[in-house]
């Protein structure tokens, strides 16, 4: 058993740092009497059962939550070994034990086998889950298509809830109250919108592995049934099959809070996306873009980002040199600039890009970009009409290979990080992130 400092879900597999209370108890005897009389210290767990080792784990569990008082608790619960070789009853005694002090239940993570058992066994509990916030549940292959999971429903302060390969239709959960919510499984369009309608609340959310196949799924038959999504902010799909297009995930709902979003998936034309951005024609405030994918042209990125001018923060990783064409080319750095500035990204202020281009055979076009932007576009004593309705950029970082500067346009670009843009092409310490 190891205390992990503090909890959290790292990438999502419940990986955590070795720090544990007996380590400190072991610098010298006021060490251990000050770690052994403090509850706090012993509120975070995470235990990697064992079969050879169950039966003195839970003893271990016992004496452990024997030190942490009244206090609410975060765990995380995960096995070293495959599913198939778990021997579910070697682990009753610690299901037990947890089920005991589920009252004190503020941060769970499930990463075991049979977590139908467990969640059958807590569903029958006298004890409720009234201090549980945030909850993530990896479920066995199929092990959801069995019969209904019922997660949670006895917590009334759940709020995040994090699912890794579930059938959403299958599952059980007080989706009402979810701000926050991902699902890492393979779902139809169809099953994504009927769960959003039962999360009104939800201000974060993320859907992965998404089956973009289904084109049956792409229309609406009764678009008042899908309400606005009020506070939802943050948001990111990501597609694993390809087709002609990205389906229509939101279908009619209206996001006025939308304020980041991030989108993955290789389509067989860049133009797929178009019905996944006229989902947020209506959101004024979204701010950070992030798209992951494919493009054919600089043609085509206009299109997808002409429908969001709202943007101050683009991330741009283009993918399968293939199908990539001729990208940052004359047609999307002459928008950057006048008499189209106005029109197309005018709040940009800071851009990532990666990916293949076409850069080198119009450097000029990119030094003259970057200098209206930067400079004619921040604070003058007279700017002009079309000056004052352009953001002035303030970060630019482009990675794609080749890239050759005559020192001419280099000295040029030299000028402008002198003046504070920060701009970064092709360096070593150079990442794209996507959050």
């Amino acid at each position: 058993m190891q205390l992990p400092c503090p909890l959290n879900k790292g990438d999502g597999k419940g990986e955590h740092s070795v720090i544990t209370p007996f380590f400190l108890g072991k610098i010298c005897r006021d060490w251990r009497d000050f770690v052994w009389s403090s509850p706090l210290l012993w509120t975070n767990i995470y235990l990697c059962m064992t079969r050879r080792r169950c039966k003195a784990q839970a003893n271990l569990l016992q004496d452990w939550l024997s030190r942490t008082a009244r206090c609410p608790l975060s765990f995380c619960l995960t096995s070293g070994e495959e599913p198939e070789t778990w021997d579910y009853n070697l682990s009753m005694e610690i299901l037990t034990i947890f089920v005991s002090v589920s009252e004190r239940w503020k941060q769970a993570e499930f990463y075991i086998p049979d977590n139908q058992l467990w969640f059958d066994t807590i569903s029958a509990a006298e004890n409720s889950l009234p201090l549980l916030t945030t909850a993530t549940v990896e479920f066995e292959a199929g092990s959801a298509e069995r019969q209904p999971f019922n997660l949670f429903s006895t917590a009334p302060q759940l709020s995040a809830l994090h699912l890794y390969q579930p059938r959403l239709a299958h599952v059980l959960a007080p989706w009402h109250q979810l701000r926050e919510f991902t699902s890492e499984a393979s779902e139809t369009v169809e099953d994504i919108r009927k769960l959003l309608l039962k999360m009104p609340n939800l201000v974060r959310c993320c859907f992965k592995s998404i089956i973009s196949l289904e084109l049956q799924d792409i229309g609406v038959s009764n678009p008042s049934q899908f309400p606005a999504l009020e506070l939802l902010e943050c948001l990111e799909l990501s597609f694993v099959w390809t087709a002609k297009e990205a389906p229509q995930v939101l279908g009619p709902f209206k996001l006025p809070s939308l304020r980041e979003v991030s989108l993955y998936g290789l389509f067989s034309t860049s133009l797929a996306w178009l019905p996944v951005m006229t989902s947020f024609q209506s959101s004024h405030l979204l701010e950070k873009f992030s798209l992951t994918s494919a493009i054919t042209s600089d043609y085509d990125l206009i299109q997808i980002l002409e429908l969001i001018p709202s943007i101050k923060e683009l991330h741009l990783k283009f993918l399968d040199d293939e199908l990539s064409g001729e990208l940052l080319a004359a047609d999307v750095l002459q928008r950057l600039c006048p008499p189209h500035a106005a029109n197309f990204l005018p709040n940009l202020r800071s851009l990532t890009y990666g990916g293949p281009s076409t850069l080198n055979d119009h450097m000029d076009l990119f030094r003259d970009a970057l200098d209206y932007r930067f400079r004619r576009c921040g604070l003058q004593l007279q700017p002009t009409e079309l000056d004052s309705a352009v953001s002035q950029i303030q970060s630019v970082i482009v990675e794609t290979f080749p890239l050759d500067i005559n020192p001419r346009i280099q000295e040029d670009l030299d000028s402008l990080r002198r003046e504070g843009l920060e701009l970064r092409l092709n360096e070593t310490d150079f990442c794209l992130s996507f959050n």
